[in-house]
């Protein structure tokens, strides 16, 4: 396979808006066609710092409060998006921007799951971190499914504005959550 140039992403993403602009189901791997460096670099390298990060954020400043910023940088990067969706430079740039704190957040919050079960329910502690599993694909399904609504209903520029706003109340959820954790009584497992 040949290297990636520049030119080929933009004549993805325009082939992409092409044929979203003309209905029919549009979607492109960027990342699975371009080989840089005699290497193939896939979306999997690209999560895998990002997940690196997350966790040392969340080991150097704790679970809510880095979920807090990698939440604000999520909901940042999608109101950007929306600001740059016709602009194919920007809304790579933006969409690189918007992985990494859509990737960051995974280990933060598997971390803060854990932590809590640990405190509520010691013996169930796998339990929790696979309903925690559980519930990021169930988030997929249902973000699919109302991002369809959204652009069913309103259009598609308006799904980076609406996922943000999902995003905040994410954010006060997370912050909530921190404070009625941090108002309850710590139990200590017998062992």
């Amino acid at each position: 396979m040949r290297r990636c140039k520049l030119s080929d992403i933009f004549y993805l993403v325009r082939a992409n808006h092409k044929q979203i602009d003309a209905g029919r189901d549009a979607s492109f791997d960027l990342f699975t066609i371009c080989r840089v460096r005699h290497r193939q670099f896939t979306i999997q390298s690209f999560q895998r710092f990002h997940n690196i990060a997350g966790g040392k954020l969340a080991d150097r400043i704790g679970a809510v409060a880095s979920l807090t910023v990698i939440f604000s940088g999520l909901a940042i990067s999608l109101v950007a998006l929306g600001a740059f969706l016709t602009s194919p430079v920007a809304a790579i740039a933006v969409a690189a921007f918007w992985g990494g704190f859509a990737f960051a957040n995974v280990p933060p919050l598997q971390s803060y799951v854990v932590q809590i079960a640990r405190e509520v329910s010691p013996g169930a502690v796998d339990v929790a971190s696979g309903l925690n599993i559980g519930a990021f694909n169930l988030g997929i399904a249902g973000g699919a499914w109302a991002g369809g609504l959204v652009v069913e209903g309103i259009g598609l520029a308006a799904t980076p504005y609406i996922a943000a706003g999902v995003v905040v109340v994410g954010i006060v959820l997370v912050r909530l959550s921190g404070r009625l954790n941090a108002t309850m009584p710590q139990t200590v497992a017998a062992e």
